[in-house]
């Protein structure tokens, strides 16, 4: 992170969302990607809300909520997402947080490009750019300006009171990779949360609409990564070419967290995680701990009305349950799952991963040097 900040004792719970559930409730459960917006005119910011909600699920089945932070008045903010949203279900549920008298931004040190000015100018001619690659002709800086046009956007990663995750854009044009944010494969030590959000955060059509099945079968058509800063791949640079199996992947504790990212823009991000529990945490010598991660996959993969649920025979799963009830938690009680899933889904997922942009990001990052 730029900057060490200590969010005071009790602090978010005196910031209420939309639907009236303070930050501080929410924390106590989930975590928390804080989205710091400049206006509701800045056309960065609504492709920021078209992104945030096309990276929604994934999202909420890592456990993480977010939250739009604006600095216009309740009221206008909900007429202008009413009307921005055009019937999108996920995006009309949106919780956000009205950051009046900017004490959010103060507590998080929102800076302005105007207290910068050799930095704004700087960034003009990226900025610009990217205004034009949107289709807008005016000037970025200037047209529509808000209460503060030259905020710089910033998020945020809140778990238990604490920022464990930070991102301050560089310029107020830049598009960030939020599921790229969330799991953020070069730190090594945060940990990544193998259980989505509760059912309670949502109201039936937003449920109903991160579980349509065609949804989710058109998010996982290849998608070319947009030509910006929102590619897994930072900058160019030339590399080492690796040329790695699947296995070598999921054996690699570095590895596999790109893999990842690529999983969950995928929407295909059960599937790993589903891997990863079996691998690291049930195969172990603790009969006692065997039980209860046992338990919690069947809870978090093997439901019906799970976000996570593994898309396996049922029938398959019922003989898993099966032999549990009657053998216990046996060291191989997920293999037969664990391999129809590497062989059927994870083989295709992994040809596209070693075309894309994240597995390069990956073999530059985790190459020895």
């Amino acid at each position: 992170m730029n900057e060490t900040i200590t969010l005071p004792d009790g602090f978010l719970n005196n910031i209420k969302t939309n639907k009236g559930v303070t930050l501080g409730e929410i924390n106590k459960r989930h975590k928390i990607l804080l989205m710091f917006l400049r206006h509701t005119k800045c056309l960065f910011c609504k492709e920021a809300l078209k992104d945030i909600s096309e990276a929604y699920l994934p999202l909420i089945q890592h456990n993480t909520v977010p939250i739009v932070v604006h600095i216009e008045t309740p009221e206008f903010f909900s007429k202008f997402i009413t009307k921005f949203a055009d019937g999108d279900a996920i995006m009309l549920n949106l919780l956000s947080a009205y950051d009046k008298d900017f004490v959010l931004s103060k507590q998080f040190r929102i800076v302005s490009a105007n207290d910068n000015l050799k930095e704004m100018l700087r960034n003009l001619p990226t900025t610009i750019k990217r205004a034009a690659q949107t289709g807008y002709t005016q000037n970025p800086l200037t047209a529509n300006s808000g209460p503060d046009p030259g905020r710089i956007p910033s998020l945020f990663i809140i778990e238990q009171g604490k920022i464990v995750n930070e991102h301050r854009h560089r310029h107020i044009g830049e598009r960030p990779d939020y599921i790229k944010f969330m799991i953020d494969p070069e730190n090594y030590g945060l940990q990544i949360d193998t259980a989505p959000v509760s059912r309670d955060m949502f109201c039936d059509g937003v449920y109903c609409e991160m579980r349509r099945p065609e949804k989710k079968k058109e998010k996982n058509e290849e998608k070319k990564s947009p030509t910006n800063s929102y590619s897994c791949l930072p900058a160019p640079r030339e590399i080492v070419v690796e040329t790695l199996t699947l296995q070598d992947v999921l054996s690699d504790t570095k590895k596999i967290r790109f893999f990842h990212v690529f999983a969950a823009r995928s929407q295909a991000s059960e599937n790993v995680m589903f891997i990863q529990q079996v691998n690291k945490r049930y195969k172990r010598d603790d009969q006692l701990e065997r039980e209860r991660v046992a338990k919690n996959i069947f809870e978090v993969f093997f439901d019906s009305e799970s976000l996570l649920e593994l898309n396996v025979k049922q029938s398959s799963k019922n003989n898993v349950m099966k032999r549990f009830e009657e053998e216990g938690p046996v060291i191989d009680l997920f293999d037969d799952i664990a391999r129809d899933i590497e062989n059927h889904v994870l083989v295709h997922l992994f040809a596209l991963f070693t075309d894309s942009d994240c597995y390069t990001d990956m073999i530059m990052k985790t190459q020895s040097v």
